[in-house]
């Protein structure tokens, strides 16, 4: 955003600030929502699962206490184990069994409960099945291997079975069985009904009827098998094993809750309550797909979402009116004016037409401008004085220097004279009166020609010091691979002596003064074979592109510098050294940093003690004008 304008930043920024607080809003607003609807489907279904315990409980008690109740009954008790036996009837007393086919036919006609009755044998063997054609169609004349017969014979009680398949129906089913007992309290038979399974279901239909759709129950026996499921009764004719769902694993062991989870048979994540069914090791569960119960969220997800685009499409109308009269007008005249003012036109002025932070700022800058105005008016009056002063010292400067380079000029070349004649006739007396004069007599004389050539050699110096300002040449492409060589045939004799290696990199050609060149590349070279150290002494020349100029190096491994020294080795006349260290008068590295400022560039050292020495210069690639 920092190209952008500000007329698009600021409502882009309202929109953005809308949008984010909208969406916080809805955030909270679902998240509380979706824990609200949670608990609200959570005690639904509790409630639901405890009445549909509570009608499942009494149905089955319904059930047991019609069965504990005939089977007390004088028709129960007395039938005969033996009697007359009618092969067509597969083993049923025709005559005999008549009382008890009457109080059958009569409990499957009141009680709507049972889908048949038997009455067994001690021994298992169906006596009587009711409805008579069932009886007719059985597979099977004994159910001694049923596991509730099993249970009452060992426990003697009235037993409910889990699911299975009637031997009379070939149906699930459900059986409930107590004991017919002999005036002397001994079991002589039993009395077992098989349930309809379909009222389960029919109890979770209409009495646990609910406001949320899709909501359901199902109940399952001990082992997790359904007995009865109001949504898919499919689950009950394949004997479905439910035993691994979380709910359905919670109440077989007893628990009473509810949770949220994902459903293995179907993968559906589901909204469950769940509690075990008293005195029969049974699971009641009633539950609410998620997608169902979250649903009422997910409309007020939509609304809310185009509440807050519409909000947002007013809060960006609004926005962009009130940002374009208030601000963005405003603020692109202070822009314009500002923009204005930064090319140098100080009269610009801005309308200020409220009194806001807006209209302060206009103020302010009105008031800048009018100050900016005066500054400047005071600047060009200064800048006017200064530079007539300027002009006035710059001709005293260059008058003074002309004079000052022509002096020099003319002392150096006038004093030659007389100083060659001086020397001369030392070098006279001393070749006449050498017998005549002792050996103060002669070190005097030795002091006195000494004396005359070093002030011959400064006097020369000095001469060439002030020539690079006053008997230049004009600058010329100069190959300083060219200067190199000529160089080093001038230092050819030193170089011999000392033994020096000098090496160089491929060198560039610049525009320059190529004997000032020449002189300048004599001096440096030749400081760094005349300060060196008992090693043979090795001298490297290079030049690398840097930006707009030529950087030039020249690196020994000599005697070095300490860098305390740096400032005073330009200084013309400054040593380092006695003359009977190192020869010289001190003036050349003074010459090098006069010739490299003609050039327009800048000369500087870097160096340790008994580390060798490198002096850098610049010289401008494109040609330095004359300085």
């Amino acid at each position: 955003m920092r190209g952008m304008k500000l007329s698009v930043k600021l409502p882009l920024l309202i929109v953005l600030s809308v949008f984010v607080s909208a969406l916080i809003i809805f955030a909270l607003g679902a998240y509380v929502t979706r824990n609200s609807l949670r608990a609200v489907e959570m005690e639904a279904n509790s409630n639901s699962v405890h009445a549909y315990a509570s009608t499942t409980s009494f149905y089955l008690e319904e059930a047991r206490s019609a069965l504990e109740t005939t089977a007390a009954l004088p028709q129960i008790t007395d039938f005969a184990s033996a009697g007359l036996v009618d092969p067509a009837l597969h083993g049923v007393p025709a005559d005999a069994a008549m009382p008890q086919r009457n109080v059958a036919t009569l409990m499957l006609k009141n009680s709507k409960v049972f889908e048949c009755i038997m009455l067994l044998r001690a021994d298992g063997t169906i006596y009587l099945l009711e409805p008579y054609e069932l009886q007719v169609k059985t597979l099977s004349g004994n159910l001694a291997f049923r596991n509730w017969y099993q249970e009452l014979m060992s426990g003697g009680g009235t037993v409910i079975s889990d699911l299975l398949i009637s031997n009379a129906t070939q149906r699930p089913t459900v059986a409930i069985a107590t004991p017919v007992r002999s005036s002397a309290g001994q079991v002589i038979g039993i009395w077992a009904g098989e349930l309809k399974l379909e009222a389960f279901s029919g109890m979770a239909r209409g009495e646990l009827e609910t406001s949320t759709p899709l909501r359901y129950g199902y109940i399952t026996d001990s082992r997790g098998l359904i007995i009865a499921h109001q949504a898919n009764p499919k689950y009950v004719q394949e004997q479905t094993d439910f035993s691994s769902v979380p709910p359905v694993h919670a109440a077989l062991a007893g628990q009473d809750g509810t949770m949220q989870y994902v459903s293995p048979i179907d993968g559906q994540e589901e909204l469950a309550a769940y509690a075990p069914l008293p005195d029969t090791g049974w699971a009641v569960v009633y539950l609410v797909p998620t997608q169902i119960a979250f649903a009422p969220l997910t409309r007020l997800m939509y609304t809310t979402l185009s509440i807050t685009v519409v909000i947002a499409i007013i809060a960006t109308i609004v926005g962009l009116v009130i940002v374009r009269r208030q601000m963005a007008r405003p603020l692109g005249q202070l822009t314009a004016a500002a923009t204005a003012m930064g090319t140098g036109d100080l009269s610009q002025r801005v309308k200020v037409t409220t009194g806001d932070e807006l209209g302060q700022l206009g103020t302010e800058f009105n008031q800048m401008a009018v100050s900016l105005s005066e500054k400047e008016a005071q600047l060009r009056n200064y800048a006017a004085q200064l530079e007539h002063k300027v002009e006035e010292r710059t001709v005293e400067l260059t008058r003074s220097n002309a004079d000052l380079a022509q002096f020099a000029y003319v002392a150096s070349h006038d004093l030659q004279e007389p100083l060659r004649m001086v020397s001369s006739y030392l070098q006279l007396i001393e070749q006449r009166y050498k017998d005549k004069l002792d050996a103060a007599g002669t070190e005097f004389m030795n002091y006195a020609v000494d004396g005359a050539t070093r002030m011959q050699t400064m006097i020369n110096d000095l001469l060439t010091f002030s020539r690079v300002g006053t008997r230049g040449k004009p600058f010329e492409p100069t190959n300083c691979e060219v200067i190199l060589d000529q160089t080093l045939a001038n230092l050819q004799m030193a170089i011999e002596e000392s033994q020096a290696i000098i090496t160089h990199d491929p060198l560039p050609t610049v525009m320059s003064d190529d004997t000032q060149m020449v002189l300048l590349f004599q001096n440096l070279i030749g400081n760094a074979v005349k300060f060196r150290t008992q090693e043979q002494i090795r001298v490297h020349i290079s030049a690398q592109a840097k930006g707009r100029e030529w950087v030039f190096s020249v690196r020994d491994n000599g005697i070095g510098i300490d860098p305390q020294y740096f400032e005073r080795l330009f200084v013309i006349f400054q040593r380092l050294h006695s003359k009977e260290e190192y020869p010289g008068t001190g003036i050349g590295l003074a010459v090098c940093k006069r010739v490299v400022e003609r050039h327009g560039g800048k000369i500087w050292v870097e160096s340790q003690p008994g580390q060798g020495s490198t002096f850098y210069f610049t010289i401008p690639i494109k040609g330095g004008k004359e300085v």
